[in-house]
């Protein structure tokens, strides 16, 4: 985002320079289990994980169900501290929501299409926009519950049709309202925080929504969010296992003798400071 807005005359390099600290903090709490682990960067390791870990998150939660089975039970434990919140409590967590709304905000009379005008119906249509992906998400969560179990070649085509109108939808803004390709971009970085934003506000206010369909749409959102999350840690890590040479060069570190005899020294060390 910064990128994309600075000043002409303004330097991308003091921005990295700025925060290249944090960006390498968050780069290693994302991946280090994996660059520490073993067998992080084996080929056949990463199927199976993979494989495990879509069996994990479609799997159904409920009674008795642990969160190490289901996605579904662990996301539904992750909010068990709002159950036990008052009122002001869930309040807060509203208030604290709001900044993904404000960042949408921003971000929206940047956009080419708005053509640099600053009324407040800009951002109305911005609603309408995130109104309708909600739609199509809730759409084709309604046709895959009808169609892929009896009628999957329907549910293909659905998808299909689905597909085609967005794409003709995306074309048509393009030609007649100047739709560029940074405005998708843009696009992607505000109403995706937006989303999420929204899901922060339906699990704070669980109780009154909770036995409508708002609740199960919830759900199905947060479960696309996580989804695509996980799908976007797993594509590097697949690439890196799928290169032979990375896998040997992590051996050789791991297994480094000095490395290693650090490893083993260490728990010895931290007995002694125990004892003294």
């Amino acid at each position: 985002v910064y990128d994309l807005f600075r000043r002409s005359y303004q330097s991308s390099m003091a921005y990295v320079l700025i925060t290249y600290s944090v960006w390498f903090m968050t780069m290693t709490w994302l991946f280090a289990p994996f660059l520490f682990n073993p067998s992080g960067f084996e080929w056949d390791e990463i199927v199976d994980d993979w494989k495990g870990w879509n069996k994990w998150i479609k799997e159904k939660g409920g009674i008795g169900i642990q969160q190490n089975k289901s996605w579904q039970s662990w996301w539904n434990d992750e909010q068990a501290h709002l159950r036990r919140s008052g009122y002001g409590a869930r309040l807060f967590e509203i208030l604290l929501s709001i900044r993904f709304f404000l960042y949408q905000y921003g971000l929206v009379y940047h956009l080419d299409i708005s053509q640099q005008s600053k009324n407040f119906l800009v951002y109305v249509l911005s609603w309408v926009v995130i109104l309708a992906v909600f739609l199509t998400v809730k759409a084709v969560n309604i046709g895959r519950q009808l169609f892929s179990a009896r009628y999957h070649l329907m549910f293909r085509f659905f998808k299909a049709f689905l597909f085609l109108s967005v794409f003709t939808i995306v074309i048509t803004l393009s030609v007649i309202c100047e739709l560029s390709s940074k405005d998708l971009l843009v696009c992607c970085l505000a109403f995706l925080p937006t989303g999420w934003g929204l899901i922060l506000v339906a699990q704070a206010v669980r109780p009154i929504i909770e036995n409508t369909g708002l609740w199960q749409f919830t759900e199905v959102l947060a479960k696309a969010y996580d989804y695509g999350m996980g799908s976007i840690l797993f594509f590097p890590i697949a690439i890196l296992a799928w290169i032979p040479i990375f896998s040997e060069f992590q051996t050789q570190f791991l297994f480094n003798p000095a490395f290693n005899r650090h490893l083993q020294i260490q728990p010895i060390l931290e007995g002694k400071k125990k004892q003294k």
